[in-house]
């Protein structure tokens, strides 16, 4: 059962001395104690996650920081007509491997998921399948892959970057990389947008999460029965 909002609050950043604003229509006012000596703070990080001081911190995760070669591009491609069918399994698993062992990826593989993305649908859901394995590290992960793309491969892979922090729970920095996503799709009008779309608006109407993660557990399935990779079952309290 979703857990029920009890106050919704305004403040500039996330940050020690910081005050912050009751918006429920009492505009009480208070100051927020630095997050790092909360227990809220203590057990964000226990959990894997980040705490983001303000929305400039969440901005910066999602820009473009290089870019694959032309060679890692022609590799991708080259790949991808010599391996067939076994391309996608090999990157699902090797993806699978990275965010199991929490590993940077590097160009070669950013240009072959960026064009695995843009070009197998199925492909691309059966990735969600990787929040299972830990959405906190699929997400950094994928973060990392999007900093090396540009265009289309870009914004399917920021896409799939949110999913991944909003079933994490982390809605702003979701949020963060789908306007990421949505600003360079803008440049590039030919982009699917189609899962960016839905995401987006079931993350403005408020869809809890555990709703979301839905999608990751069909991925799993998917990554099984057509990839022949084995992604771990989703657990009991996993929705």
């Amino acid at each position: 059962m979703p857990e029920p909002m009890w106050g919704s609050f305004y403040t500039p950043s996330i940050r020690g001395g910081e005050t912050w604003t009751d918006m429920r229509g009492l505009f009480e006012t208070g100051k927020i104690p630095d997050p790092a000596t909360t227990e809220v703070g203590a057990a964000t990080v226990l959990s894997g996650r980040t705490v983001a001081r303000d929305r400039s911190e969440l901005t910066a995760r999602y820009r473009r920081r290089d870019s694959v070669t032309v060679a890692d591009r022609r590799r991708a491609r080259a790949a991808k007509e010599t391996m067939g069918e076994e391309f996608a399994s090999s990157i699902i698993r090797e993806l699978a491997e990275l965010v199991s062992t929490r590993t940077t990826p590097d160009p070669a593989l950013a240009a072959r998921v960026g064009l695995l993305l843009t070009t197998n649908i199925h492909a691309r859901d059966a990735i969600l399948g990787l929040a299972v394995i830990d959405p906190n590290v699929a997400s950094e992960t994928m973060e990392a892959i999007a900093s090396k793309l540009r265009t289309r491969e870009r914004v399917a892979a920021l896409t799939v970057a949110g999913f991944f922090a909003y079933v994490n729970f982390q809605g702003p920095a979701a949020g963060s990389a789908f306007t990421a996503a949505r600003e360079e799709a803008t440049q590039h009008p030919l982009c699917d947008t189609r899962m960016l779309g839905l995401l987006e608006k079931a993350l403005t109407a408020g869809l809890h999460p555990t709703m979301i993660r839905k999608l990751a557990g069909t991925g799993v399935g998917i990554a099984r029965e057509k990839f022949r990779v084995e992604l771990p079952a989703p657990s009991g309290d996993w929705i």
